[in-house]
């Protein structure tokens, strides 16, 4: 756990979770909500459609928590067994602790959110560090991933720093298709850049750079739901 707490202030604490919990409060589709305990601290998750689905795993980015999905949980809840899970560290209801980035940590938690959840393998969804985590999980545990999808993408402390870059053997690891979604107009990551790296190197890599859109990807099922029938066929 940090030291410091992630919030400026008790008052700024309350009143992000107060909003988030008033999203909570009118989520679009029926859901269960569980907190799960894993060996990195309690992971928040959000899981919606119907049980026998094929699961689908929702990973959002800094700064933001599992709300930000509610634009898009409708589509997706109706093909899917959908788990949005708040990461660690972040303004939601998972735990506050930050692991290093550059140790097994973040594919620890997840592998124990999904042994918990009992999902063998999963497609998963990741914006910005959510993105991250993903790649994360699937370098290290590639057999359990179905396929996935990277979003490049005042109360609250940020975390500082730039997240570790995989290296060339982590991303030859990625064996299931992968969709890369980037903005034109990202101003943090040079996605063109990003795309040209990942096609030497992933062989089932479909990238797309969506124009005039920025870090942060939002609606984007009209490009995440043909991938994931083309890819689960």
């Amino acid at each position: 756990m940090c030291a410091e707490s992630i919030y400026k202030s008790l008052a700024g604490e309350r009143a992000v979770m107060a909003a988030y919990d008033a999203v909570l409060g009118c989520w679009p589709v029926p859901c269960e909500m569980r907190t799960i305990p894993t060996r990195h601290g309690d992971a928040f998750v959000i899981a919606s459609g119907q049980g026998s689905a094929s699961p689908l795993v929702l990973l959002h980015g800094a700064g933001a928590n599992s709300a930000m999905w509610a634009g898009d949980i409708v589509e997706y809840s109706r093909h899917y067994r959908v788990y949005a899970v708040d990461l660690l560290g972040e303004p939601g209801k998972s735990a506050p602790s930050r692991p290093a980035w550059d140790g097994p940590a973040y594919a620890e938690w997840l592998d124990d959110v999904l042994a918990a959840l009992e999902v063998e393998k999963a497609a998963l969804l990741g914006i910005s560090q959510g993105g991250w985590t993903a790649l994360k999980f699937a370098a290290y545990q590639p057999e359990r991933v179905e396929q996935f999808i990277i979003l490049i993408m005042t109360n609250f402390r940020p975390r500082i720093g730039l997240l570790p870059l995989f290296s060339d053997e982590e991303l030859r690891r990625l064996t299931m298709p992968v969709l890369l979604l980037v903005g034109a107009r990202d101003a943090l990551r040079d996605g063109d850049k990003i795309a040209a790296r990942m096609q030497k190197l992933v062989p089932d890599l479909t990238a797309t750079i969506i124009p005039g859109a920025g870090h942060a990807l939002f609606g984007t099922t009209p490009q995440v739901m043909p991938f994931l029938s083309a890819t689960s066929q």
